[in-house]
């Protein structure tokens, strides 16, 4: 668990004693001092953290946290098991009041916790039906998402679910963004999004298409060149296949102008 150095970041932490960030990382910083523990006393709590969080935050099931976490216990050793990582969790997290368990459901405390799924997610939800101050939503979430959601674990069977709907709804909010800059006539504002998108995710051949037009509008061929040459290099290096025929067609189009 770290803290904040910067004066806006500590800002921040004054709305919520606790946020934690799973988009390209997983972290937790608090305004709370809490006891040094070793890593291994730390991993059981912290997965419990992940499991909640990949069920939403909101209303998990106790059964399905305790199948993830011990898969093999049952009854009394899984109750158990399951109450003493709650408490272990809740005193590593600095707040007891951050988890709430009623009546077999668990959920983070919106009042104490920020989280970033929940951020992204309500401003893309908001953009889509609240046609003011679409850019800025848009933007925010856009900003917020960092990187898959919780890379370290893209093992773990329980974290595909809500990584696939996250990563397409970060998608869809780029595709969506830079074509109101388009729209606008602000084409280099969505060269600067796609290519940041890309840095987040480089396999996402729809990026690659709509960057390569962009700058083909802009005049810029040899820079949509690059980043067609681009996609072949990592789609080979990643994948060992090339562009699709869609890409491809994108691509003779631009140079045979």
């Amino acid at each position: 668990m770290t803290e904040e150095p910067q004066e806006e970041k500590r800002t921040a932490i004054k709305a919520w004693p606790l946020r934690i960030h799973t988009l390209g990382r997983f972290e937790i910083l608090s305004s709370e001092i809490t006891p040094r523990k070793s890593r291994k006393a730390q991993q059981k709590p912290l997965q419990m953290l992940k499991a909640l969080i990949s069920f939403g935050g909101r209303n998990a099931t106790k059964g399905g946290l305790v199948d993830i976490l011990w898969p093999d216990s049952e009854g009394d050793t899984a109750n158990q098991s399951f109450a003493t990582t709650l408490h272990r969790l809740r005193r590593l997290l600095g707040n007891k009041g951050a988890i709430n368990l009623s009546e077999s459901l668990v959920s983070l405390d919106a009042d104490i916790c920020w989280l970033d799924t929940w951020a992204f997610e309500s401003l893309v939800d908001e953009a889509g039906v609240e046609p003011e101050g679409v850019f800025d939503k848009l933007e925010k979430a856009v900003s917020i998402y960092r990187g898959h959601f919780l890379p370290a674990d893209d093992g773990e069977p329980w974290t595909a679910s809500t990584r696939e709907r996250l990563r397409s709804k970060f998608l869809r909010s780029v595709e969506k963004l830079c074509y109101l800059y388009e729209k606008r006539g602000e084409i280099d504002k969505a060269v600067d999004c796609y290519q940041s998108a890309l840095e987040v995710d480089d396999l996402s051949e729809r990026l690659y298409r709509n960057l390569m037009s962009c700058h083909n509008k802009l005049g810029q061929k040899a820079d949509a060149v690059s980043v067609y040459n681009r996609c072949c290099r990592i789609f080979s290096a990643a994948l060992g296949v090339g562009p699709s025929e869609e890409t491809e067609a994108v691509y003779r189009a631009i140079v045979s102008e």
